[in-house]
């Protein structure tokens, strides 16, 4: 087994406890999910994607994936830091114990901040919706309509994302001292858009 990527590992096991506070076991889809809402987060942030320590893709059958974060999460279920059950990952004792050492340490504790919010969002808006709203990432958008894999977050498909973040950190105003309204707001924003593109497709994107 290839060594796991420690960024990736710390945000997949961060991902499963928070969500499983939330009396919520996800799946290997949804983990991949809150890692991209919270890089993303961390992109609203001014933090530069090169530092976020591992990648996405889009897919033919999965948008966002990240090998590392589907690598981390064998790691981490083989060694009984995660249990799978029916598909849903859920925590173990270890685990939470190996999370709480693991976030006394200054290459995760920046993280932390955008992973909380991005699970957090889980509290505002039903998972369905949410991952109904990240699909509409402009990003996830053009990769969807090629049919093909190509790479999320490169420089050269980031201009709508930024555009849009520019937009939210104006309406929002001030210092974001918790990144979920941000993720929140903008989830929201995507799908209202939606809605009235189905509503009007004759003016729709």
């Amino acid at each position: 087994m290839a060594s796991p990527c420690p960024e990736a590992s710390f945000d997949v096991l961060y991902v499963v406890r928070e969500m499983g506070k939330q009396q919520f076991a996800v799946t290997s889809p949804e983990v991949q999910l809150f890692c991209y809402l919270s890089c993303l987060l961390g992109l609203y942030d001014g933090r530069p994607v090169a530092d976020w320590g591992y990648e996405f893709a889009a897919t033919p059958s999965i948008a966002p994936f990240s090998t590392a974060c589907g690598d981390s999460l064998e790691a981490l279920e083989f060694k009984r830091f995660l249990h799978e059950k029916d598909g849903a990952y859920s925590i173990t004792a270890s685990g939470v114990t190996e999370l709480e050492r693991w976030g006394r340490l200054s290459l995760f504790r920046g993280r932390i901040a955008y992973l909380s919010g991005a699970t957090g969002a889980a509290t505002a808006i039903p998972v369905a919706a949410l991952s109904n709203g990240v699909a509409l990432d402009p990003q996830i958008v053009r990769a969807t309509r090629l049919h093909d894999s190509r790479p999320l977050l490169e420089e050269v498909g980031l201009s709508s994302v930024y555009e849009q973040f520019r937009a939210l950190e104006s309406a929002l105003g001030g210092e974001v001292r918790d990144f979920m309204v941000p993720a929140v707001v903008w989830l929201s924003y995507l799908l209202r858009q939606e809605e009235k593109n189905a509503e009007n497709p004759s003016g729709g994107r």
